[in-house]
């Protein structure tokens, strides 16, 4: 896969992942902007850590304190009934293989999918 074809699939998996946010943790307005804000930021900084690749892998391990980071920011924003679904949510995603069918991380640090 392509470095644009990987970033626009990683595009179209935020989107998905926004849009389920959106409709399953029922935010408010003001929590759509929030949420925005905050994977804005976590996706600059890990397309910055691609880019210090150039166009080699780049160092996924460096992600992890990235997400993390990004999920603690995200349920700070949360009620309390909010957070119990967005951790459901993580607990789903991580039985996938994090990206869901074909993507995500292998053991190693190795991305999966096609």
């Amino acid at each position: 896969m392509s470095p644009a074809q990987m970033q626009q699939r990683m595009a179209q998996r935020r989107k998905e992942q926004r849009d389920e946010a959106i409709k399953r943790l029922k935010l408010t307005p003001a929590q759509i902007k929030k949420y925005d804000e905050i994977d804005a930021h976590s996706t600059a900084r890990m397309e910055k850590l691609r880019a210090q690749a150039k166009g080699g892998r780049p160092d996924f391990s460096q992600f992890k304190p990235i997400m993390d980071e990004r999920n603690s920011m995200m349920t700070k924003m949360l009620s309390p009934g909010q957070q119990a679904e967005f951790k459901k949510m993580q607990a789903e995603r991580r039985s996938r293989g994090r990206g869901g069918p074909g993507g995500g991380m292998r053991p190693g640090g190795r991305p999966g999918g096609a």
